[in-house]
């Protein structure tokens, strides 16, 4: 190779660029104006020793030790499993990232990819697909929003921690398709009309059928499942926004306040304007 590289013919540089000129002219007879000047850039040669062995080596142990951390870590995410999770994330990224030294922007880029690949991994459980993508979202728009590299330090650990809850909240392996279809309906439609009617209606079952099956499943009667998961919303809704206690008993559901705060009493301990004086001290 090196041989035939040695006898290639050799253009004389101020030859070529006459040539080109020329031939240039003659379809653009305004540019025999021009001056062109070659510039030779190169001070100095380097011989450079390509090892294309010793490269592919270490591109492909390290691109199959990065991705056996990756693996280890969604396969403990999708048991639901926090300790084992926490420990495989540190894993992958004593591994693979350094915050101290990497760019903002490409560790941005990083968690993006980790953020992704968990989600795309919860996809393996029985978790309804709205909760995973509603949390993958808020992941991204949590990264997309830092503007300092050590904001994101913990964010890999709250991944796996919020992903591991989804899989103990949302999954439902002893229940049948029927009743998981209807828990996953009442959860994603806690503000809307959910009376046992209104469900039947929607699912195409006999009101009847429908409350003794998810009473035999669940063990809660339909409208304690639901109040339970509305008052748990409402939770969410108090601790996470400045919503008032009026819009955030319509947000879940509850037209009527007073007997959203019976229920929020009921299962709390306290009325909600007490549980929201409580936050704002």
């Amino acid at each position: 190779m090196q041989q035939v590289y040695y006898n290639l013919p050799v253009v004389e540089m101020q030859s070529l660029i006459t040539t080109l000129q020329h031939l240039i002219t003659a379809f653009i007879p305004g540019f025999a104006a021009n001056h062109v000047e070659y510039i030779n850039y190169t001070s100095e040669q380097h011989e450079v020793d390509f090892n294309e062995e010793r490269i592919h080596k270490f591109t492909s142990d390290y691109m199959a030790n990065l991705a056996e951390h990756i693996k280890s870590c969604g396969d403990a995410v999708i048991t639901g499993d926090q300790t084992a999770s926490s420990e495989s994330m540190k894993s992958l990224l004593n591994f693979a990232v350094s915050f101290s030294e990497t760019p903002l922007s490409q560790l941005k880029e990083y968690l993006s990819y980790i953020n992704t690949f968990l989600s795309a991994k919860m996809m393996d459980t029985q978790v309804h697909p709205a909760y995973i993508f509603k949390q993958m979202h808020t992941f991204q728009l949590k990264i997309n929003e830092t503007v300092q590299a050590q904001e994101l330090q913990h964010l890999p650990y709250e991944m796996v921690r919020k992903y591991c809850l989804l899989v103990k909240n949302f999954t439902y392996d002893n229940y049948s398709y029927l009743i998981r279809s209807v828990v996953n309906y009442i959860n994603q439609h806690l503000s809307s009309e959910l009376s046992l009617a209104a469900l039947a209606s929607e699912f195409g079952k006999n009101a009847s059928y429908l409350s003794s099956e998810f009473k035999k499943e669940v063990g809660d009667t339909l409208t304690t499942y639901i109040n339970k998961h509305r008052i748990l919303a409402s939770l969410r809704y108090f601790n996470t926004t400045d919503m008032s206690v009026a819009e955030v008993s319509n947000a879940v559901g509850y037209t009527d306040m007073g007997y959203f705060s019976r229920l929020f009493r009921k299962y709390v301990g306290q009325s909600p304007r007490e549980y929201k004086k409580m936050l704002d001290k």
